[in-house]
């Protein structure tokens, strides 16, 4: 459980540069990228009330840690498969890192990483609190 706690600190690491990316690389507005990243942590921090509620009444304390940390791991993972050298060859994008260069499904898979990132949040703030005091 401890590891989960220092991949939440790496995710925090990780998505730091994140508005400078949106920014600089897919050419948006600071506002549009700010938009973006409050809409998640916005998702972060009201999703834990329907979490504690299925935490409670259906899915126990470990599995909801489980379901979180599979959030996670799609998360980062569709978010690192949306930069533009990754799926250049099979969108037939570019592999530089220009606003040129992203394309729907970078953009679609992006979007979709930072759900999961919210999710994995969400869930994992219900949780592994309750499993650590049940160890």
């Amino acid at each position: 459980v401890a590891a989960l706690r220092l991949a939440a600190i790496f995710l925090d690491f990780v998505l730091f540069p994140m508005q400078d990316y949106l920014t600089s690389v897919w050419n948006l507005e600071v506002t549009h990228a700010a938009g973006i990243l409050n809409i998640t942590g916005f998702l972060s921090g009201v999703l834990p009330i329907p979490f504690l509620f299925f935490t409670l009444k259906c899915l126990g304390n470990f599995t909801t840690l489980v379901i979180s940390s599979f959030a996670y791991v799609v998360g980062i993972g569709f978010i690192f498969l949306s930069t533009p050298p990754i799926l250049a060859g099979a969108t037939h994008t570019c592999k530089t890192y220009q606003e040129s260069c992203i394309g729907p499904v970078q953009k679609d898979l992006f979007l979709i990483g930072m759900g999961g990132i919210a999710i994995g949040v969400a869930a994992q703030s219900v949780s592994i609190d309750a499993v650590l005091h049940e160890q």
